[in-house]
């Protein structure tokens, strides 16, 4: 029940987001031959860019596409995967009290792993899924990086753009930052 009221919660906030009618502040950059992997779910390129949707890869999902389940979140070391050791409780000296906790932390244990594996990125299998795309980008020479904290779980998806393409040290990258941690990572 937890994990499809969090999927129906956040298809409900994607879906629930506004667009600002003629707000465009990229508009000199944005060009509509161009191609566009994006990992937002709105059509924000579409509407405020008049950016056809065949240019768009829609890397997770998009909020339109309501037969397309929406990919979210991101797999990392949960230590949740059955083989660890610590407690998550403290130990109990009765055995009854033990084996409750046991059997509680097992079911939530299996929970958590079908909810894992039901919403996360799997980024092979994303690669996989817009493999047409990727290959398209082969001679591609500038890439341009808007809104993006390039962290490091999206780090496969810009690695294998990079081999992708024909001649990726000459491809000339255009990365916009926010923040001091933004200008780290790139």
């Amino acid at each position: 029940e937890l994990i499809q009221r969090l999927k129906r919660a956040f298809s409900q906030w994607i879906t629930s987001l506004t667009m600002t009618p003629g707000f465009a502040p990229l508009e000199d950059i944005l060009l509509p031959d161009a191609f566009y992997l994006t990992f937002n779910y709105t059509e924000f390129l579409e509407t405020q860019y008049a950016i056809p949707e065949m240019n768009i890869c829609y890397l997770h999902g998009c909020r339109k596409k309501r037969n397309t389940p929406l990919i979210f979140g991101h797999p990392e070391d949960t230590g949740l995967d059955g083989d660890t050791t610590e407690p998550y409780f403290p130990v109990f000296h009765e055995q009854r009290k033990n084996q409750l906790v046991y059997d509680a932390q097992e079911v939530a244990r299996d929970y958590l792993a079908t909810y894992d594996d039901d919403i996360t990125k799997k980024t092979f299998s994303v690669i996989q899924a817009h493999k047409c795309f990727f290959q398209a980008q082969a001679g591609v020479t500038d890439v341009v990086v808007i809104g993006h904290s390039l962290s490091i779980v999206d780090y496969p998806y810009f690695k294998h753009l990079l081999q992708v393409f024909k001649n990726p040290s000459a491809v000339i990258w255009h990365i916009t930052y926010y923040s001091a941690e933004d200008l780290e990572r790139i």
